[in-house]
């Protein structure tokens, strides 16, 4: 009926099977629309939804994708409803569908909306120079949008909110700016966008300029931070006389060059090349006219007596001077080259006090060229020592010496009050402390006793002071030894009264520990516990120092332990380590001692059979401590070109054959037995030919 709404039942019978199905419809009497607009739109953008000719107060969801939102419309009188619908940011870019559903009728109105991804407008130059600070910015925008710049990876400026649809941010390029493309990519947070794009920086020109003085002074910049130069002078590598050839931080270095004394007056080239950028500048600079110059080859100290080289430039070419110590004259006459240079030695006068005095070359046309001596005849003062124990050393530090030319300290060491010093090590003036450790190869140190040290500054020419003296002793330890592990690697395992144990023989034990001390282990001592208590010392030694980590010394090592003495049977073998103030830690493993040999193999046989031999026995007395059985066989009878196999006892085996043997060659066999530890038997000796195998393989039966 026209008007009706509500829900029909639907009812189809077939009248000769009477089969039937029924289905229940809803029905609405009104004919509503659903309006959309815009049908276009991007993310964080409002569409608006009109509902008309609808149930009225029917109450309508409105769902996006098949997803209910949180917008719901009532149906008015007329049947009409409207409502506004943010889209949310990150919504994708594509053809979706929004609905209104009145789940009391069951109508669902669909329509189509076209979602646009964002274009934002970037803003990034074209390129840049290193240095130059640069606008990166896009618009565009929905309002409230967060982005993020980043320029090669790094960001620039943290989250930037935009303002009226657009966000920049300020970069400036570092002064070392490397040339190439650089990557600017801004990423939209909220719609979930990223637009990136390039730049690219012009090779930086390095800069340099070279000023002179009494010294050439070089300034270069537009390098790599911290990249090494090569600094030129006239074309040659000068690097090595500069006290750095590395820019900083910013590519820039400055240095300091001395032309040598040969330098010719007028123009003179710099240069300065980076070894990983490649990048170079080059300047030029004027060098005065040098006045005459005297230097002592060497170093320009001595006492009287000592013979000193010298050598001087910049004299008058082909004349001659007079060379002076001060007021007095050593030499007069000597020869000036066609270069303006001179050389000799001369030997410091006597009856002048340690000091700093002047040598002379006077020439002839009035040109004077002066160096300096020290004359040096005192030893240093002896610095201000201190001794701090610790337990595993001591450690010494001192001040500096007052005299300016100290060359080295030296560190001496004695028992206190008892014999001369014994010198530990000669250190640079630069030093100022030294541990003395007590596991030293030269002077080892013990705990309880006392101990002077000296230290003596020596100058460069060798004078040796007084030593400064500090006394010390090393620390008490307070911990008692561990010992971390000990074991014995010579036998098997056998099971005794459901213990396993393992075995040890004779003279072929070797034995392995580790312990551990606060201070140092000094002996690990190795004995055997009888089951009645008995106790035999077996072995003593003294350990090898492993290293201290975090106020621990290890030690380690392996010896030979002889338990010959001993008789068979089940012992605790006791590791007892002792530190050097005497205290003791120990650590105790069981083990079956056994010295004894199992009884030999009797009626031994050996049976020839095809290109091998079977080899059978009866085990001895002692059969169930056989371990295995070892088979010797060779075609010689002293068996010196022997081989070996072996048959082992634990699954009863008393047989095994020996293949591959050369027909009707006598071999000779011998068999014995071995036990857990070691022990081997006698040997039950044999023989027997091999035939050969003449008879051809024959198949039985095919299925």
């Amino acid at each position: 009926p026209a008007g009706y709404t509500g829900r029909m039942s639907v009812i189809v019978r077939g009248e000769s099977s009477q089969r039937w199905g029924e289905m229940s419809i809803p029905v609405n009497g009104f004919t509503p629309s659903l309006t959309v607009t815009p049908d276009t739109l991007a993310a964080l953008e409002t569409l608006t939804v009109t509902v008309g000719a609808h149930r009225p107060g029917a109450a309508l969801a409105v769902l996006w994708d098949g997803r209910t939102t949180e917008e719901c419309l009532t149906a008015g009188a007329d049947g009409s409803a409207a409502a506004t619908l943010t889209l949310p940011g990150g919504t994708a870019a594509g053809t979706h569908t929004l609905a209104v559903w009145d789940a009391a009728s069951g109508s669902l109105l669909e329509r189509t909306v076209s979602v646009t991804a964002p274009v934002p407008a970037l803003r990034v130059p074209d390129s840049a120079a290193p240095g130059e600070t640069v606008t990166l910015g896009v618009s565009d925008l929905a309002e409230g949008e967060t982005v993020r710049v980043s320029v090669n990876g790094k960001g620039v400026g943290g989250a930037l909110t935009a303002e009226n649809g657009a966000v920049t941010a300020e970069y400036t390029l570092p002064a070392y700016a490397a040339a190439g493309e650089y990557r600017v990519v801004f990423t939209l947070e909220k719609t979930g966008v990223v637009a990136e794009r390039s730049f690219t920086v012009d090779p930086a020109a390095p800069t340099l300029t070279a000023e002179m003085a009494s010294e050439l002074t070089i300034r270069a910049g537009g390098f790599l931070p911290h990249e090494t130069l090569n600094v030129y002078f006239d074309h040659r590598d000068v690097s090595a006389a500069l006290a750095t050839c590395t820019a900083d931080e910013t590519g820039a270095l400055t240095a300091v060059y001395t032309p040598g004394v040969d330098t010719v007056a007028g123009e003179h080239a710099v240069g300065v090349l980076g070894r990983v950028s490649h990048r170079s500048a080059a300047a030029s600079v004027t060098v005065p006219e040098l006045g005459a110059v005297l230097s002592v080859s060497g170093s320009a100290e001595g006492a009287a007596g000592d013979s000193l080289a010298y050598t001087g430039a910049n004299l008058t070419p082909g004349g001659a001077y007079d060379l002076y110590f001060e007021s007095r004259l050593l030499a007069e006459n000597l020869p000036v080259n066609e270069y303006g240079e001179a050389a000799g030695t001369f030997a410091i006068p006597a009856g002048y006090a340690d000091g700093r005095y002047k040598l002379i070359a006077l020439d002839a046309g009035g040109r004077t060229a002066v160096c300096y001596i020290r004359l040096d005849t005192t030893a240093p003062a002896a610095p201000a020592l201190t001794a701090s124990a610790r337990k595993q050393s001591i450690v010494l530090s001192w001040s500096e010496s007052p005299d300016e030319d100290v060359a080295s300290y030296t560190v001496y060491v004695r028992a206190e009050g008892a014999g001369d010093y014994t010198a530990l090590v000669t250190l640079d003036r630069s030093e100022r402390s030294w541990t003395h450790d007590m596991r030293s190869e030269t002077f080892p140190l013990r705990s309880g006793t006392r101990y002077e040290y000296a230290v003596t500054a020596a100058d460069r020419l060798g004078h040796e002071g007084e030593g400064a003296t500090a006394g010390a002793a090393l620390a008490d330890g307070s911990d008692a030894p561990a010992v971390t592990y000990g074991y014995a690697s010579t036998g098997g395992g056998v099971t005794v009264g459901g213990e396993w144990l393992y075995t040890v023989r004779g003279r072929e034990n070797r034995f392995s520990y580790g312990a551990s001390d606060d201070q140092g282990v000094v002996s690990v001592e190795i004995a055997a516990v009888s089951e009645r208590g008995e106790e035999t010392l077996l072995a003593s030694f003294a350990p090898d120092f492993g290293g201290s980590y975090g106020g621990v010394a290890s030690y380690w090592g392996e010896c030979a332990v002889d338990t010959a003495a001993l008789a068979d049977g089940v012992y605790t073998f006791r590791f007892t380590a002792r530190d050097s103030s005497g205290k003791t830690g120990t650590l105790e493993r069981r083990y079956r001692v056994d010295n004894t040999p199992p009884a030999p193999v009797s009626d031994l046989r050996v049976v020839g059979g095809s290109d091998s031999l079977a080899v059978s026995w009866t085990p001895g007395a002692s059969g169930a401590d056989v371990y295995r059985y070892r088979v010797r066989y060779a075609s010689d009878s002293a068996l010196e070109t022997d081989e070996e196999t072996y048959v082992y006892a634990s699954d009863g085996a008393k047989s095994c054959t020996l293949r591959g043997l050369t027909p009707d060659t006598l071999y000779y066999v011998r068999v014995s037995a071995i036990d857990a530890a070691g022990n081997e038997s006698a040997c039950a000796e044999g023989s027997g030919t091999p035939v050969a195998d003449t008879e051809r393989p024959v198949i039985t039966a095919v299925t």
